[in-house]
């Protein structure tokens, strides 16, 4: 069980570094006060961006609680992957809300280019991290097709369909 938190640390980590590495890209590639007049010019669309991402994380995180109650679910919790999975889409949600609140205030305040790079920043890890989200989800729908899918053929061969010989 360590061994998978250090992977899912290093996960973050890395999301945290490809960011950083593309907001670097892209100072070095351009300018950093006309970086900071295009995010603060194009704030109020980036903060509709990211508002759409917190609306779906928290959607998806919600709809996670509701499969919990569920025999996948509870088969989650059993293994300890409900935890990983509810982690996961709460940190999208996070990110999201923070990167919409900063957008917002970049917006206002139009004068601080720390405050504009520290949005920037936000926005390019809410964006790496929508890819996660996506891959997270299309994973979780999978295991749970799976699930269902063994629960049927478990449940067929108990019930002798399967041509095997009949439980009593």
């Amino acid at each position: 069980m360590k061994q998978y938190r250090k992977i899912v640390l290093w996960a973050y980590v890395v999301e945290v570094l490809f960011a950083g590495l593309a907001q670097s890209a892209i100072i070095l590639l351009s300018d950093a006060p006309k970086v900071a007049n295009f995010v603060n010019d194009t704030a109020g669309a980036w903060a509709s961006f990211t508002g759409v991402l917190l609306a779906a994380a928290l959607a998806v995180w919600i709809v996670l609680f509701q499969v919990a109650t569920t025999p996948f679910g509870e088969w989650l919790m059993w293994r300890g992957a409900m935890r990983v999975y509810s982690q996961a889409f709460a940190y999208a949600v996070v990110l999201y809300a923070g990167g919409t609140v900063l957008l917002i205030i970049c917006m206002s305040i139009k004068s601080s280019q720390v405050l504009t790079h520290i949005a920037l920043f936000a926005l390019l890890l809410g964006t790496v991290n929508l890819v996660t989200m996506v891959m997270t989800t299309k994973d979780l729908l999978q295991l749970q097709a799976e699930f269902r899918q063994r629960q049927k053929e478990f449940d067929r061969e108990k019930s002798g369909t399967l041509g095997g010989p009949k439980a009593e």
